[in-house]
């Protein structure tokens, strides 16, 4: 007589084996998908500061929609100026999605009076 099948520690062995390839994929999706979401606040954070620095130099002043924006989509997101010389540096600071603080520097020549 031939045996066909599996006995039941082969099973859960198995069944062990595959619980726990599926934790470890999931704690690199979890980890991949973070910094996605990272990578793409970075992206809005310099449009962002871009836009800023557009209005600038079309001598426009801040622009409240970018404000606006910046507040829903980055949470703890600060936009500071500072003038040096003849330089105007924009400066964006956030908290990002995967708990590590995003900075994006922007450096343009001041406008002329």
């Amino acid at each position: 007589m031939t045996n066909r099948g599996f006995t039941l520690v082969e099973a859960m062995i198995g069944v062990a084996m595959l619980g726990i390839a599926c934790v470890a994929a999931y704690s690199a999706f979890d980890v991949f998908s973070l910094r996605a979401i990272a990578q793409a606040q970075e992206t809005q954070a310099v449009l962002a500061l871009e836009s800023e620095v557009e209005h600038y130099l079309r001598g426009e002043g801040l622009s409240p929609q970018t404000r606006t924006a910046l507040t829903q989509n980055l949470p703890g997101a600060t936009m500071t100026s500072r003038t040096q010389g003849n330089t105007i540096t924009f400066t964006l600071k956030w908290r990002a999605a995967d708990g590590r603080h995003g900075n994006a520097d922007l450096t343009v020549l001041r406008r002329s009076p």
